[in-house]
């Protein structure tokens, strides 16, 4: 689709999330796509009776399970990459601050709420995990060699 086009949204449009780099992470995705919707339920949305989601949304096989599992079906996305301009009957616009510095106390609750997905009641193996950033890119930890000799000295893989 070219992103010169208009798009034209019949009935209820919802906007949520926020169309930059991180669309494409995991994190990111639950923060600020599943966060807003959330931030929306609560102030009196019914997302059953929205008619489109104007999404950051690649197609990605995680992006299509966060949404499942939250009951946003994948038919009724337009990914926000897709046009430029938009005309809609009905808007609504999740305006909450978002940001690393501004992450709401809310979001665990948020996510939980929105979520079908419940964790196995089974007794897990005991083994506590940790995963390195040591090769990060961006956001390395500074003194993870400190951190990491620490988590194997109470356990830690």
């Amino acid at each position: 689709v070219s992103s010169d086009q208009r798009l034209r949204c019949e009935g209820l449009t919802v906007i949520a999330g926020a169309y930059h780099q991180d669309c494409n992470n995991y994190f990111h995705y639950w923060v600020d796509v599943i966060g807003d919707l959330w931030f929306l339920v609560q102030h009196g949305v019914e997302l059953e009776n929205v008619d489109h989601f104007l999404l950051p949304y690649a197609g990605l096989s995680w992006q299509v399970q966060i949404l499942e599992m939250c009951q946003i079906p994948v038919s009724k996305i337009i990914p926000l990459s897709q046009y430029q301009r938009f005309n809609v009957d009905r808007l609504v616009l999740a305006w909450r601050e978002k940001g690393a510095r501004t992450v709401p106390n809310y979001l665990s609750q948020a996510m939980t709420e929105m979520c079908t997905y419940r964790p196995s009641q089974t007794k897990r193996s005991g083994q506590r995990i940790y995963i390195t950033r040591r090769n990060a890119k961006r956001r390395p930890m500074r003194n993870e060699s400190i951190v990491i000799e620490y988590l194997q000295s109470i356990g830690f893989v």
